[in-house]
C-alpha cells in the first residue's frame, strides 16, 4: 500500500505538474478543490483504485489542458457532470466501479467507451 488518508495537498507547490497518477493507494474522503487552481496545467489525472467518497467535482469542466481522467474503482457518488464531455478535449475517461446515478454525458470525438461506464447501478446510457 501507497498513499493513505486525504488528498495531498502539498502538489500545489508544483505548477508546472502536467501528469497525476496517485492510482492504487488508500486515499479517501472529499475532492473538495478546484483543480485548475490547484494544478494549472494539469493534462493527466488518475486517481483510480482508491476509497474517494463523493461526487465528481463539476469544476474539472474548466481545466484546459485536461485530456485524461481516470476515477475508477473508488465510491463517487452523484452524476457525472454533464459538460465534461463536450469540449472534446477528454480523450480518455474512466468511472467504472463506482456508486454513480443519472445520465452519461455525451463525449464528443473520444474513444469513451461503455466500458468506462461500467458497474454504476444507477447510471444510464439515455436520459
Amino acid at each position: 500500500m501507497g498513499l493513505r488518508g486525504q488528498f495531498p495537498w502539498d502538489i500545489k507547490n508544483y505548477t508546472s505538474l502536467t501528469g497525476l497518477d496517485l492510482s492504487n493507494n488508500v486515499l479517501s474522503g472529499p475532492l473538495l478543490f478546484d483543480i485548475v487552481e490547484l494544478v494549472p496545467s494539469l493534462t493527466s489525472f488518475d486517481l483510480s483504485i482508491n476509497r474517494f467518497s463523493c461526487e465528481i467535482p463539476k469544476n474539472f469542466v474548466n481545466c484546459s489542458y485536461l485530456n485524461v481522467l481516470k476515477l475508477d474503482q473508488n465510491q463517487l457518488t452523484g452524476e457525472i457532470p454533464p459538460k465534461l464531455g463536450i469540449p472534446g478535449r477528454i480523450k480518455t475517461f474512466g468511472v467504472f466501479n463506482n456508486m454513480l446515478s443519472g445520465v452519461v454525458p455525451y463525449f464528443v470525438d473520444t474513444n469513451v467507451l461503455a466500458d468506462c461506464f461500467a458497474n454504476n447501478k444507477e447510471l444510464s446510457q439515455t436520459p
